[in-house]
């Protein structure tokens, strides 16, 4: 990405968020997230980060830990009498999340010697990133805080829809992050809108189509179907199935929940769910499939079997738990994963480097050791049951929980977001605190 570029969408962004930031309660706060969030596309770029010491440089999340962590630390150690607000204890699901904060963070800093300071360094401070973002939002930010980050998501996510679209139809390198270009089927790239993977940019979509689905900010249900259409197809050009299952589950369910809010739409979704399962059961999708679609696309992409190495890479992480119970720190970022991976008998990339678990909770237990993939897994699993039964009909905005949930759990299954190491993780550690702060404070007024 050129320095022409960077420079252009910075101008652009930062008046932009600080527009945004005159409607928010904790407006540092917010303002800090919303740069973080909407100005990382081109933080990240090698070119424009400076470096100290050869091997620290300021990256987007590390500037915005160090200014953030502080805060939350004094805030906490003040007199609970001194306080400006009262913070809630910890539920079950919190109690998993610090643990596997606790554990990850242990892992990565005994591997030391085989990860290296940089590793370490990095490692380290993307997990305890995923906390203190976690606990700022829950904790300290307001309704209106929410609404003013739900704008900064919709921006982001138009941006890099349109972004995603370009890069399928016009020029696949056009805004992208990292420059790296990855073949779907044929000489047809995936497009990977304004984030270095196609999966975090469906990912970042799926969060923004719910969360804007069933934030009740007077909208009616027509504008989020034009938005949803958008992100659908810029979802679609990232030609990744899993993806598309996370995204279809985001519209479903927005559609389910929000169906019982007024009795045209609750009959319009009965009607509309009956035809689309006689579809699926009726149609003769196959031969529709290789008749409309290219052949090139239904056997290089649609037909083509990644489960096999998946199961295989699976197979292989079960193998290696045993032999470090306590993690490695890393898995293609270590040296020992590495040999260990030749050791069982799976062929390496080039540079000697293995493939990743295409499991998160597997890849959680590799990582961060047995403690830690269980504490993983409990998060995402307590956080889907607890949030589940705290939705009510009479409240939409209380399923965004569950479906934030389901979508992180869904994605795990094929994909390796275990460690907190990409933007879009540490957005849904965001996300969570924001709703779940949300709930609470709803229960406060409603118990008043």
């Amino acid at each position: 990405m050129s320095l022409l570029i960077i420079g252009i969408y910075l101008i652009i962004i930062i008046p932009l968020v600080l527009a945004l930031t005159t409607k928010a309660d904790n407006r540092p706060l917010v303002a800090i997230f919303l740069l973080w969030l909407m100005a990382y596309p081109v933080l990240v770029q090698e070119e424009i980060m400076p470096h100290v010491g050869g091997y620290f440089d300021l990256q987007p999340t590390r500037m915005m830990l160090l200014v953030v962590l502080p805060a939350l630390v004094l805030n906490r150690l003040v007199p609970e009498a001194l306080r400006k607000r009262s913070f809630a204890p910890l539920s079950s699901f919190e109690k998993f999340l610090v643990a596997y904060v606790a554990a990850s963070i242990f892992a990565i800093a005994i591997n030391y010697e085989s990860l290296g300071i940089k590793q370490v360094v990095s490692g380290v401070e993307k997990q305890l990133a995923f906390g203190v973002f976690y606990f700022s939002a829950r904790d300290y930010l307001s309704r209106d805080d929410y609404r003013v980050i739900e704008r900064g998501i919709i921006v982001l996510g138009i941006f890099s829809a349109l972004v995603a679209i370009i890069q399928f139809d016009y020029d696949p390198y056009f805004f992208r992050v990292g420059g790296s270009f990855r073949s779907a089927f044929a000489n047809v790239g995936r497009s990977t809108g304004a984030f270095g993977e196609e999966y975090e940019h469906a990912m970042y979509l799926t969060f923004a189509t719910i969360a804007v689905g069933l934030w009740q900010n007077g909208r009616p249900l027509w504008h989020w179907i034009g938005l949803a259409t958008l992100f659908g197809i810029s979802v679609v050009v990232t030609f990744q199935r899993m993806p598309w299952a996370g995204f279809l589950l985001a519209i479903v369910g927005v559609l389910i929940i929000r169906k019982w809010e007024d009795s045209v739409w609750r009959n319009v979704g009965i009607v509309m769910t009956g035809l689309g399962l006689a579809l699926v059961i009726w149609m003769p999708w196959s031969e529709i499939v290789s008749y409309y679609l290219p052949q090139k696309f239904v056997t290089g992409r649609l037909m083509a079997d990644t489960l096999s190495d998946r199961i295989a890479f699976n197979e292989f992480a079960v193998w290696l738990m045993p032999k470090y119970p306590l993690g490695l720190g890393e898995t293609i970022g270590s040296p020992i994963y590495n040999q260990e991976f030749y050791n069982y008998g799976l062929d390496l990339r080039s540079g000697g480097i293995g493939y990743t678990i295409h499991n998160g909770f597997l890849s959680a237990a590799v990582r961060f050791g047995i403690a830690g993939g269980l504490a993983f897994g409990g998060m995402l699993f307590s956080f889907l049951v607890v949030s589940a039964r705290r939705a009510v009909t009479s409240n939409l905005e209380t399923f965004i929980l569950p479906l934030l949930a389901a979508v992180l759990i869904l994605y795990n299954l094929t994909e390796d977001f275990a460690a907190t190491t990409g933007q879009i993780i540490l957005l849904g550690g965001w996300l969570m605190g924001c709703f779940v702060g949300h709930t609470l404070y709803q229960e406060r007024r409603q118990g008043a």
